[in-house]
């Protein structure tokens, strides 16, 4: 099977979610992949070559499963993480692990780049006094 390839852009500094459905067949006539037990992986690197992972995401830290029948996931990486990230541009892909009685089968479904969109406002708090602290 083909990885589908997807780019993603990431708004620094804003909550990343994105959802992916999973199904096989022809357009108009589709069946959801049952991910029920499944396990999903995706990092992000500089390169495919590169030993330097600049993020991964695991079902329970970044992936959940939303509808294991329906084949829908949810990748989301929070503002906080995603103000952190110091690269400009990486690879990623997403394998999707489903447990059998032979072994584990392993997928590649999806894979593309990582865009980050950098962020301006930042290190931005704002505190408000209560009224009667209000100085003038």
């Amino acid at each position: 099977m083909k990885p589908a390839n997807i780019d993603l852009i990431i708004y620094q500094g804003s909550t990343f979610r994105k959802t992916f459905t999973w199904s096989t067949g022809t357009p108009g006539n589709t069946t959801p992949v049952d991910l029920t037990g499944c396990q999903i992986y995706s990092q992000a690197r500089s390169s495919v070559l590169s030993d330097t992972v600049l993020f991964q995401l695991s079902v329970g830290n970044g992936v959940t499963i939303t509808e294991p029948e329906a084949g829908k996931f949810e990748l989301h990486i929070s503002a906080e993480d995603t103000s952190a990230f110091a690269f400009k541009k990486a690879v990623y892909d997403i394998e999707i692990v489903f447990p059998n009685l032979e072994g584990d089968d392993t997928y590649r479904l999806i894979e593309g780049t990582v865009v980050i969109d950098p962020e301006v406002t930042r290190g931005l708090f704002i505190s408000l006094l209560p009224e009667e602290e209000v100085l003038e």
